[in-house]
C-alpha cells in the first residue's frame, strides 16, 4: 500500500528503491519494505539480494505470503534459466506456503496450476478452479483451465471454458483464436474456424498466427485467393515466422 509499490509497477524502481529505504530509516521492523526491496532486486535479476532481503522480512513477519510467492518467483525463474529441478521443487513449496499464510492468495494458486500442467498433472485443474472460486471474472483462470482441457484434447469442456471468457470479455482475441483451432485442427470444421479467426484479426489486427490459420482455413474450403492474402499478411506482421512463409510457398506452386 505504500507509494513505492505503485512505483514498482510503473518500473520506476529506482525511485522506488528510495522510498522504501526511507522507509526502513524510520521503521527498520518493517516487513513490507523488505519485501518491495526483494521484489525490485528480483526485477532487476539480482536473486542473491532479492532473497537475502525476503530474508529478513521472513524473521520479522513469518507469515507474509507475499514474501512466499516472491521467492516462488524467483526459484521459478532459477530453474528456467539453469534446469535445477531442486529450484522447481523450491518454487512449488514456496507457493504452497504462500496459500497456507493466506488461503485467498489468487496469484499463487495460477503459478501452481501453470506449473503443475506444464508437467502434465491433474492436480493443475484443482489450482485453477481454486483461482477462480476467488476470482470467478479472471479470463486468466479460465484461459489456463480452458488450455488445460485443450490440451489434454478434452474439447468439449475447453470449449465451454472459452465461450465463458468470451462471455466474460467479449474483446479477448485468445478465446476466439483458440475456439478457431480446436474448430480447424480437431473438429475439422472450416466455416466455424474461418469465423473465429476473423473474430480474432478484427480484435487484434497483429495476429499473425490467427491470420496464418484463416488462410489455412480458407485454403482448405478451396478459397486459395483468400489464403494467400491471409498468409501475406501473416509475414508482413511477422516477417520471421516460418509457418506462414511455408503455407504461402505450397499454396504457391
Amino acid at each position: 500500500d505504500y507509494y513505492a509499490d505503485l512505483l514498482i509497477s510503473t518500473l520506476d524502481l529506482e525511485t522506488a528503491m528510495d522510498n522504501y529505504e526511507y522507509i526502513l530509516s524510520v521503521d527498520s521492523s518493517n516487513a513490507k519494505a523488505y519485501v518491495g526491496l526483494g521484489h525490485i532486486y528480483a526485477l532487476i535479476n539480482n536473486p542473491g539480494l532479492a532473497t537475502g532481503y525476503l530474508n529478513k522480512a521472513y524473521k520479522i513477519d513469518p507469515h507474509l505470503s507475499e514474501a512466499y510467492f516472491l521467492e516462488g518467483l524467483i526459484y521459478r525463474s532459477d530453474f528456467y534459466e539453469t534446469g535445477r529441478e531442486e529450484s522447481w521443487e523450491r518454487a512449488l513449496s514456496s507457493f504452497q506456503t504462500a496459500v497456507e499464510q493466506n488461503p485467498n492468495y489468487y496469484s499463487a494458486y495460477i503459478e501452481m496450476g501453470v506449473m503443475n500442467n506444464e508437467r502434465g498433472n491433474d492436480i493443475a485443474l484443482e489450482y485453477f478452479n481454486t483461482a477462480i472460486d476467488i476470482a470467478p471474472e479472471s479470463i486468466e483462470a479460465w484461459y489456463n483451465k480452458a488450455m488445460y482441457f485443450q490440451n489434454r484434447r478434452e474439447l468439449n469442456s475447453a470449449k465451454i471454458c472459452y465461450r465463458t471468457i468470451t462471455d466474460l470479455q467479449p474483446l479477448y482475441p485468445e478465446s476466439y483464436y483458440n475456439q478457431g483451432y480446436i474448430q480447424l485442427v480437431y473438429d475439422k470444421n472450416n466455416d466455424s474456424a474461418i469465423y473465429f479467426f476473423e473474430k480474432t484479426v478484427a480484435l487484434d489486427s497483429l495476429h499473425f498466427k490467427g491470420y496464418n490459420n484463416l488462410g489455412l482455413a480458407n485454403e482448405y474450403n478451396g478459397n486459395i485467393e483468400k489464403a494467400k492474402f491471409n498468409y501475406r499478411k501473416s509475414i508482413e506482421i511477422n516477417p520471421d515466422f516460418k509457418l506462414a512463409k511455408d503455407n504461402l510457398y505450397i499454396v504457391n506452386e
